[in-house]
Order: structure tokens, then C-alpha cells, then sequence
């Protein structure tokens, strides 16, 4: 399954400089969650007001996957670093 993740990021913060330390954190996640396959991070390439900025693509075995991550100790790390950067998100799954 694919599970995705449009972040909207809080005035002053840069998706070009977010997204390598973002792609670095959840990339922990693979190897170390079973079934976390992968994961992209991409930052908006054209700036719009209603346009969110960044856009973090994981591929997950299944939904279980996404069981085993969302409490996992990776996945909190993350949201440690995101959060206070984040202004709105919106998630997305599909097989």
C-alpha cells in the first residue's frame, strides 16, 4: 500500500531545506519497521497559496504496516522534527 502525507508548512519555513533531514528520518523506518519499504520526500516546486509544500510518499507491505508504524519510536521522532514546522497536513491511502 502507499501512504502519503501533503504537509503545509508554518510562514518562514523551507520545504527545499526540510524535505533531506525529513527523507533522512523516515528512511530509519525501513529495515526497521517490517514491512516499510520506502519512502520519498519531494518539497513543492511551485509556490502557491493554497498548495501545501511538501509531499512524503511511503510504501508499506500493508495496512498492518501502517499499524506497526504510526506508534513506532521512528515515526515520533519524526513528528518531533515536523511538527513545530507544520501548519496543516492531510493523509492519503491507497493500495
Amino acid at each position: 500500500m502507499m501512504h502519503y502525507v501533503l504537509a503545509k508548512l508554518k510562514e518562514g519555513e523551507c520545504p527545499r531545506e526540510i524535505a533531506p533531514k525529513a527523507k533522512e528520518l523516515l528512511s530509519k523506518c525501513i529495515g526497521a519497521i517490517d514491512g516499510f519499504e520506502a519512502v520519498e520526500v519531494y518539497p513543492n516546486c511551485f509556490p502557491r497559496e493554497q498548495n501545501y509544500d511538501l509531499m512524503l510518499e511511503m510504501r508499506m507491505k500493508d495496512a498492518e504496516t501502517l499499524d506497526r508504524y504510526l506508534p513506532h519510536r521512528l515515526h515520533e521522532e519524526f513528528v518531533q522534527y515536523i511538527a513545530p514546522k507544520t501548519e496543516a497536513k492531510v493523509t492519503f491511502d491507497r493500495e
